[in-house]
């Protein structure tokens, strides 16, 4: 039971100290920033049109959260929109305060998030978000080419098509490419098992706190 005990006030203050860390890092660069011209940029901004973006980044955490629904749904797991959309806003929040973003914090927050408040396991819901950013990629190009054409004043006809058939050329093949990998069980199966893998790291602790509280049940602590 004691040792129950030092593991939970371990995590404590381990968490702790993880706050008082974002928080002073937070402190730091708001003191670099000017939050009065900020305060007085939003106040000579058009109100309607303050509202309007507010609502449309609403909007568009909803149909991501729609989105994840789908995915979530083709291996398997209903979860409700209202519980996505805490868990994307969870996500956001962790993106905003860490460095890290596609590179761990959206992906690796997210699942972390809906294993604990939905009980879906890292490998699933790592796999969706994982094919969320696949899927996201020809978009992303398709938005770089628009705006490299439109960005060139002046761009000769056949600059043009070899940029629209460059693009065309990474489109069709990145999407033969996801095709070709989640055909085969086997590949699907190979890649979840090392999600699985690299997800499990997160386990341990809520496992190994579990175990010693059963130990502490039984009298053996």
């Amino acid at each position: 039971m004691a040792r129950t005990k030092r593991f939970t006030t371990r995590r404590t203050l381990l968490f702790a100290l993880f706050v008082v860390v974002v928080v002073a890092i937070a402190a730091l660069l708001f003191a670099r920033e000017d939050l009065y011209a900020m305060f007085q940029a939003l106040g000579r901004a058009n109100p309607i049109l303050l509202i309007l973006a507010f609502g449309v980044y609403l909007f568009g955490v909803a149909f991501w959260a729609g989105r994840w629904n789908v995915t979530l749904s083709r291996v398997g797991h209903q979860v409700g929109l209202r519980n996505l959309y805490v868990v994307i806003l969870g996500g956001i929040f962790i993106n905003n305060v860490t460095p890290f973003t596609y590179s761990g914090g959206d992906p690796v927050a997210r699942a972390y998030l809906l294993n604990k408040t939905q009980r879906i396991s890292y490998s699933s819901g790592f796999a969706t978000i994982l094919g969320e950013f696949i899927l996201d990629f020809p978009v992303f190009l398709s938005f770089v080419m628009i705006g490299l054409l439109l960005s060139i004043e002046w761009t000769p006809i056949w600059s043009a098509l070899v940029i629209m058939m460059f693009w065309a050329a990474i489109i069709i093949g990145w999407s033969l490419l996801f095709w070709h990998v989640l055909r085969g069980k086997m590949a699907a199966a190979r890649i979840g098992g090392l999600v699985a893998r690299i997800m499990g790291f997160f386990r341990r602790p809520a496992n190994k706190l579990r175990f010693y509280g059963y130990l502490g049940s039984q009298g053996c602590l």
